[in-house]
């Protein structure tokens, strides 16, 4: 119970017992006269007589002091100044915020109110078992449940020579970063190739998988030609995030939040997303999502 709340009741309470007070009053005094009509005094000794009570002017004074107390309660109450008098010295609690921070890799799963961010281009996470925005599939992909319960997006390529692949997004994408998890399976290859800034003329290629990473590019879908390769070792039947930025002329890949490269280069500056399976490679894909980026 506040203070302000404290002091109502009890200036209500002391309201209530002012206006009871005469009636009480009133009930004593007749019985006090009843009691001394009741004894024996001498013939010379004569009472003087008490005012009597007039019980209607009682009534009407209680009545009066209830209304006049309920009323100074109100208007106590609604008082700013008697309010700020009363709470000014009251300590208010920190308010307390929530930090929401992203889903733990092990959980296998995006926060769903990134979808309601403006700046998200593309979200897909296979829940609802569709695979839904993406304009161009070849090969046999299927959506399956994982042994979490989870849905994610396969492709058994193992018994492959081609490169199964899925295409999504626009050609007016700028500064973006594309973000997914894959996972390659027990008893086949270990390689995702991801096509990003990808126009009619050519295309930035990053391979994640095998013993390192890479980034090359391709024009007019000539072999690629590598610019940067580091080594970074991906294990199987393990999800690993991975993350492709582009800002104006920097280009930057992580793996599990960690930059594996970061270098500038100019020549796409906008372009669409492919994600593609290696040759005899086995893999699962999920939480695909692409954001834009504030220069």
């Amino acid at each position: 119970m506040d203070t302000l709340t404290f002091i109502t009741l009890i200036t209500a309470l002391a309201t209530l017992i002012g206006a009871i007070s005469p009636i009480i009053v009133a009930f004593i005094q007749s019985g006090r006269d009843k009691q001394q009509k009741s004894i024996l005094l001498p013939p010379d000794v004569v009472l003087e007589p008490r005012t009597k009570i007039n019980w209607f002017v009682v009534l009407l004074f209680a009545v009066i002091s209830g209304i006049v107390g309920y009323g100074g309660a109100k208007i106590f109450k609604s008082s700013p100044s008697l309010s700020t008098l009363i709470t000014s010295n009251t300590e208010t609690p920190a308010s307390t915020s929530i930090l929401t921070t992203k889903t733990p890799i092990s959980n296998n799963q995006i926060p769903e109110t990134a979808s309601q961010d403006s700046s998200v281009l593309f979200d897909e996470d296979f829940e609802d078992e569709k695979a839904q925005k993406i304009s161009y599939i070849s090969g046999e992909w299927q959506i399956i449940t994982d042994e979490t319960g989870n849905k994610v997006y396969d492709i058994d390529n193992s018994k492959g020579s081609g490169y199964p692949k899925i295409e999504f997004g626009s050609k007016d994408w700028k500064d973006y970063e594309t973000k997914f998890r894959v996972r390659f399976l027990e008893g086949s290859n270990r390689e995702a190739i991801v096509y990003f800034r990808g126009t009619n003329n050519g295309a930035y290629v990053t391979s994640v998988g095998l013993a390192y990473t890479t980034i090359n590019y391709t024009i007019n879908n000539s072999p690629w030609k590598e610019m940067i390769l580091r080594e970074y070792d991906i294990e199987k039947n393990f999800w690993y995030w991975i993350s492709i930025e582009t800002k104006g002329s920097e280009i930057k890949i992580s793996i599990n939040d960690y930059v594996v490269i970061n270098t500038d280069d100019t020549l796409f500056n906008s372009g669409s997303i492919t994600l593609q399976a290696g040759q005899h490679t086995h893999m699962q894909l999920d939480d695909i999502q692409v954001t834009s980026i504030e220069k």
